[in-house]
């Protein structure tokens, strides 16, 4: 074979992978929609009198005196007084996937401590992805993690600017705590897969290239529970609205 003939072989091979992936790239479906809480609107607690006991995150927030506690963001919907949009929901596939595999997550997420917030509130993680926790507060903030599956942690960051990475070697749902600041609190969700949201300040979530196929869906809040749906998810756009029930909740 000449030298000729061996490159436009390797050529022909060159777009047929990529023929291929493009084919697999068209068989994805992305999953998005909006997520709901029906009831009477949540009394949400305004934490700023906490926060005030530290000067260095207080003067954050300027003439601001309005901080919410984060166990429940949500934002009114014009016209509709007994529904609402719901923030910090997870959204995430449920099926066993166990069979399949998936790329490593090479993207770095962050939690932030922050005017001696956590932000974000809830955030989700594929197994092994780099989690880096930092503290932007010129003050002590320790990160008190006890999970049930994976390694507990508990690191002190006594100075501005520090930074901690974890990751997490088994899926699971855990709580995050500053044990210096007692209503300072966040929710880590660790999946075997990329199939993973929260919901936004509109109550949006979106997730993209899942195989087209059936699947279980769970949508999950830390005050209104976990409930679990089917979905068939088809090549392209799929759509998926869901409602929380605030009376479902025994403190809504």
């Amino acid at each position: 074979m000449t030298g000729k003939m061996r490159g436009l072989c390797g050529l022909v091979i060159a777009l047929g992978v990529l023929a291929a992936g493009a084919a697999r790239a068209e068989d994805t479906g992305t999953l998005k929609g909006v997520i709901y809480l029906q009831g009477k609107a949540p009394q949400v607690k305004n934490i700023f009198s906490d926060i005030n006991t530290e000067p260095k995150c207080a003067e954050q927030y300027g003439e601001k005196k309005q901080v919410k506690a984060q166990e429940i963001l949500s934002a009114k919907i014009e016209g509709k007084e007994d529904q609402r949009l719901l923030q910090n929901a997870m959204i995430f596939i449920s099926t066993d996937l166990s069979g399949k595999t998936f790329p490593a997550a090479t993207e770095k997420k962050t939690l932030n401590q922050q005017g001696c917030l956590y932000i974000p509130h809830v955030l989700t993680l594929q197994t092994d992805q780099t989690l880096i926790i930092k503290n932007s507060d010129p003050l002590l903030h320790n990160i008190n993690a006890a999970p049930a599956k994976n390694q507990p942690f508990n690191y002190g960051q006594p100075q501005k600017d520090m930074e901690n990475p974890v990751a997490f070697k088994k899926p699971e749902i855990f709580h995050v705590k500053c044990d210096v600041h007692k209503w300072m609190g966040a929710w880590i969700g660790v999946f075997p897969h990329p199939f993973h949201a929260v919901s936004n300040e509109k109550g949006e979530y979106e997730i993209k290239g899942l195989p087209a196929g059936e699947y279980e869906v769970t949508f999950w809040h830390e005050v209104y529970g976990e409930f679990k749906e089917k979905v068939t998810v088809k090549a392209g756009a799929n759509a998926k609205d869901y409602t929380f029930k605030a009376e479902a909740s025994a403190g809504g």
